[in-house]
């Protein structure tokens, strides 16, 4: 009795079944049910086995892709002119550079920079990351480069992706990107406090377009920033004369002054106009070789601190010495451009 209700318990309710024809019923139905079974099994089988063959390939990618910066999908410069500039030609790049009547809006003009030079401008920002690796030429060779735009871009754009597409595509450039734990400069309130100077809002401009409109009206605009002069009369004397600019800011101004990165860590918010008054030295190569900022030949420079000191003695902000990251640019791949 057991028996027979274990064979008749999975037909109930199952139509067409006759007692003549029970035996055979049975075997078709099991038989379609193991057939039913093997095509699942092997339709899963293949289905995983599928998968695995297009993941494992990705995961492998994925793992091991170098973190090599793609060529911009955005616009790009029409037609370029790149030419090696002559031993002793050199000058300033009009690329980044605001005149009187401004750059053409259409046009970048480089006037023979290195390679090392030209991928800071279009991969770094500011303050401009270090650039490693590639073959000596790349700081020593200048270019002249003159490319049209299909119609007007901002600066930022053309010296930005615009020109990271050119240098990919004229220079064959493949840019890989490394953090490192390199010594910086904490940048703290000194002990007593800051003596600092709260910006008048509005006291200086930051726009470009509204600088170049003042300047073409007859007006002297100051621009927003962080500057450097000589001090009249003072020989070696140097001032830094700051408008309306955040610490944040000026952290990132100093760190191509100095000799490393510069991070806030001060907890100042908003602007501040900053007035400072240093003797150049080892501590700010940015200054030091560069001859307007040199004494007069024969004449004694005057006695002073050197910066680091005399922002905390004059400012209340203090430069302590620590670790901390640093993005570098590695050149993994360039060539010398195409002919024109």
């Amino acid at each position: 009795m057991s028996g027979k209700l274990y064979v008749e318990s999975p037909l109930v309710r199952v139509s067409g079944i006759t007692g003549a024809n029970l035996k055979k019923r049975i075997e078709v139905i099991m038989s379609n049910r193991l057939e039913i079974g093997l095509h699942f099994t092997r339709k899963a089988a293949l289905v995983i086995a599928g998968t695995a063959a297009l993941a494992v390939p990705v995961v492998v990618g994925i793992l091991n892709a170098p973190t090599i910066q793609a060529q911009s999908a955005g616009p790009k410069f029409e037609v370029a002119s790149i030419k090696l500039c002559t031993s002793g030609e050199g000058g300033r790049s009009g690329g980044g550079t605001e005149s009187l009547s401004g750059p053409s809006p259409d046009r970048l003009d480089v006037n023979c920079e290195t390679v090392a030079s030209l991928i800071q401008r279009a991969y770094s920002g500011r303050p401009p990351v270090p650039v490693s690796g590639g073959p000596a030429w790349v700081t020593s060779d200048r270019y002249r480069i003159d490319a049209k735009a299909e119609r007007p871009q901002s600066r930022e754009v053309m010296n930005g992706p615009m020109l990271q597409a050119l240098l990919e595509d004229r220079f064959h450039l493949r840019i890989l990107r490394e953090s490192k734990e390199v010594p910086v400069y904490e940048m703290t309130v000194a002990k007593g406090g800051p003596k600092l100077q709260r910006a008048v809002e509005g006291d200086c401009l930051s726009d470009p377009a509204k600088i170049r409109e003042a300047r073409a009206a007859g007006q002297k605009p100051t621009p927003c920033g962080i500057y450097f002069g000589k001090k009249k009369d003072a020989p070696g004397i140097v001032t830094a004369n700051t408008r309306e600019t955040s610490l944040t800011a000026i952290a990132k101004n100093l760190s191509d002054l100095l000799d490393r990165p510069v991070i806030d860590k001060t907890g100042l918010t908003g602007t501040f106009d900053l007035y400072a008054e240093f003797v150049p030295d080892e501590s700010t190569p940015a200054l030091l070789g560069r001859a307007m900022f040199a004494p007069l030949e024969g004449v004694a420079p005057e006695p002073g601190p050197s910066f680091i000191p005399a922002l905390q003695q004059q400012l209340g902000l203090k430069l302590e010495p620590a670790k901390g990251p640093r993005d570098f640019l590695v050149i993994d791949h360039v060539e010398r451009p195409s002919e024109n």
